[in-house]
């Protein structure tokens, strides 16, 4: 995750001696302004992304379009969960959480989530007849003036499969917690432009026309 190549793709100095500390959290002020992370870029937004219809293209797909359009996300571990709900006995969903940073009010966020998970074929029975789901966008925390706001949040309400996601994202951005939540199940990982992600929370960023790269690992 922090090999040479990837250093050599870091914005600055700051980044390369953050990873070369060998303490990965949290995220330092300096490099959130770095990274487009500060208070001054809008508001801070913690999302839940879910899919088990070809879960890894999609999750995938909607990560990049959140880099092309907010710049730098901070994203959880990948985790693989049961179906539940009206979705009990289906495959099996791969489920993480981001935070990001957009001058976007929620409502305007919500639609662009909502416009993200129509592109990516998101389909909706009249009679909740379950089906497949190719993304499921939501708003977990925000709009936020700081990331230490979240810890605020009353994210031990959320379902269990997105509780340790959120988690590493609270930690990551260094908010206290005085619990961890159990592991929803086991880990997985995702391939961005061959970029491997999944198994140690990290920072993301787009560079170039088709590439996500790692500014490699926010908190274990």
């Amino acid at each position: 995750m922090t090999s040479s190549r990837a250093l050599r793709t870091m914005p600055a100095v700051g980044m390369k001696a953050w990873l070369a500390s060998g303490v990965p959290s949290p995220l330092p002020l300096s490099l959130e302004r770095e990274c487009g992370l500060a208070t001054d870029s809008g508001s801070g937004y913690v999302l839940s992304l879910g899919s088990n219809d070809q879960a890894e293209l999609r999750l995938v797909a909607t990560l990049t379009m959140l880099a092309r359009r907010h710049g730098a996300l901070v994203v959880s571990r990948v985790y693989s969960t049961e179906a539940a709900g009206n979705q009990a006995g289906g495959d099996r969903f791969l489920n993480l959480a981001v935070y990001l940073r957009s001058p976007m009010s929620a409502r305007q966020l919500k639609a662009e989530l909502q416009r993200i998970e129509s592109r990516l074929g998101r389909r909706r029975a009249a009679d909740d007849t379950p089906l497949p789901v190719s993304i499921d966008l939501d708003i977990l925390a925000g709009p936020l003036d700081r990331a230490a706001a979240l810890g605020e949040t009353d994210w031990r309400s959320l379902p269990a499969y997105i509780q340790r996601p959120m988690h590493e994202i609270v930690t990551a951005l260094n908010v206290a917690t005085p619990m961890t939540p159990e592991r929803p199940g086991p880990l997985r990982e995702l391939d961005i432009g061959g970029w491997r992600i999944g198994h140690t929370p990290l920072l993301l960023q787009l560079r170039g026309e088709n590439r996500i790269t790692t500014a490699g690992p926010v908190a274990h």
